[in-house]
């Protein structure tokens, strides 16, 4: 049931159909902090200290070993949400707050296995440190959502912190609360600090363009349509934190030399190339850019409503081939693609995709409009022109309709993504709307992806493809896979909820979704 690659499958029986609809699915791995990397190589983590004693406030080096790979690298967490701060290097600061706490080290080459370390945190002594660490728990900004033109004032409630800083040219506060009168489409960024300076803890509030409607709704005038549910939930399962916060477009390039052109794709490639060379994302203003082929996307795209709402690129390539999709995310890209209306040629053309995802690490697709590629919406570029896996991407907000194979296929190699907040408009009966089929006999693997909280609409079956609204396929390839969350996703749909044929994934979690106007539970 590929979205890329489509194999004969033998149509289910009813029986096979009616099992394809549990309310919770649930395959859980033995418990061990080992993982797998190819047959019968067994990958273990091990971290010193195991376990530590600290006063609140200090700090400790964890170290971490990796063992039954080449690939030494780990990814550091504190596990409970006010639990202290670590960092890539493993350099951890314990919170002000006495109690047991827990620090993961992961293996980069499989996460699944891992290793934790306890850390108890004595209370502060009389007269100790005066220079507290802010308690990220507390850290959030009312409201999280404003629209630009518009004043508003920010309010937020931080513990431990002795400044506050706020991007997008605000600088530093003072107090509680802040005037903000935004002009764009946007993100601020609020930044907690201690007397040192350190940034140890951080929240957004996101700018929606003038006139725009909540989920899913029409815009006013000079406005643009609102993309995704309108939804703020973030991953429960999965940690990701795509490209970071929204870069500035302070100073960046725009393209508006390309707009209005018959056919703007080199226009726009060497404007992409510019303000990458210049360390700047590219700003797509409001107009029409019309491309013959696809686009390279090395920097961050911003879209930004200057009037004439939302800015619309537009591919004209018919053909079915690896330069047709309308955008590629290139090999080592990290940064965002938002608020764009992306438009293929239509039809039905396999290989081609809207915004195809190489090798990257951290990346934030967000609030655009992704619509009739021919193929899939949105791909993991299972074709494998990019040599290393995707990483920590994170999409959120978008509209995906009009796909003729899936809105999203995972086909390739990948690792730690989320889908949240997104309309998943699929409509063609042929495939499905998402798709875990790891097809490249030893080198697909999907591990540690979370869809959930998505507003899902697809129709009957179609024909033999079309099996259910989220699949874990084989197709006749039997990669393994596993930490898949498919939770709270709701909308309409005729046929099962979820089907899996693959056999070689572990936890596999499908709880919480039904049919509906809003996410259960």
């Amino acid at each position: 049931m590929e979205c890329a690659r489509i194999s004969p499958l033998a149509a289910l029986s009813a029986a096979m159909l009616a099992a394809c609809s549990p309310a919770t699915v649930t395959q859980s791995p033995s418990g061990s902090t080992g993982g797998t990397q190819g047959a019968g190589q067994s990958i273990t983590v091990a971290i010193r200290p195991s376990s530590v004693e600290l006063s609140a406030g200090s700090s400790v080096d964890f170290n971490a070993s990796v063992f039954g790979t080449t690939e030494e690298g780990v990814t550091w967490r504190a596990v409970e949400p006010s639990g202290g701060v670590v960092d890539a290097g493993g350099h951890y600061t314990a919170p002000r707050t006495a109690g047991t706490y827990h620090v993961v080290a992961a293996s980069e080459a499989d996460p699944t296995a891992s290793a934790t370390a306890t850390v108890v945190v004595q209370p502060a002594s009389p007269g100790g440190a005066s220079d507290p660490a802010p308690a990220i728990s507390s850290f959030s900004a009312t409201p999280s959502a404003i629209t630009a033109g518009e004043s508003a004032t920010l309010s937020w409630s931080v513990s431990g912190a002795t400044s506050i800083t706020i991007d997008q040219g605000v600088g530093a506060v003072s107090g509680d609360s802040e005037s903000v009168s935004p002009t764009t489409t946007t993100t601020y960024t609020l930044a907690a600090s201690n007397s040192a300076g350190s940034v140890t803890a951080a929240t957004t509030v996101t700018v929606t363009p003038s006139g725009s409607g909540s989920g899913g709704g029409g815009g006013g005038s000079g406005g643009v349509t609102q993309h995704g549910t309108g939804g703020t939930y973030a991953p429960s399962y999965v940690t990701v934190t795509g490209g970071g916060a929204m870069p500035s477009t302070s100073g960046a390039p725009n393209a508006d030399a390309c707009r209005g052109l018959s056919d703007a794709r080199t226009c726009l490639n060497e404007a992409i190339a510019s303000a990458r060379s210049a360390g700047k994302p590219l700003v797509i203003n409001s107009g029409s850019y019309t491309v013959s082929g696809q686009l390279d996307v090395a920097t961050s795209l911003i879209g930004v409503d200057t009037g004439g709402g939302q800015p619309t690129i537009t591919s004209t390539n018919g053909d079915d081939g690896l330069e047709a999709s309308v955008i590629h995310l290139v090999e080592n890209f990290t940064g965002w693609v938002y608020n764009l209306h992306l438009v293929g040629a239509g039809g039905d053309r396999e290989y081609t995709t809207g915004i195809t995802i190489g090798g990257v690490d951290g990346v934030t697709i967000k609030g655009n409009l992704v619509e009739s590629p021919g193929g899939d919406d949105l791909n993991d570029l299972w074709q494998q022109r990019d040599s290393e896996p995707a990483r920590n991407v994170l999409i959120d907000g978008n509209t995906l309709r009009g796909a003729h194979r899936c809105a999203i296929s995972f086909n390739n190699q990948l690792d730690r993504w989320a889908i949240v907040n997104n309309v998943i408009d699929y409509q063609d009966s042929y495939v499905g709307p998402v798709d875990f089929e790891p097809w490249d006999p030893g080198v697909g693997h999907i591990t540690n992806v979370e869809v959930s909280y998505n507003e899902l609409l697809s129709p009957s079956a179609g024909d033999q493809y079309y099996w259910s609204v989220i699949a874990v396929d084989s197709g006749g390839f039997v990669n393994p896979g596993g930490n898949i969350y498919l939770t709270h996703n709701y909308g309409t749909w005729g046929v099962p909820f979820f089907y899996q044929s693959n056999p070689n994934w572990t936890n596999v979690v499908v709880t919480d979704n039904s049919e509906g106007d809003a996410p259960p539970g």
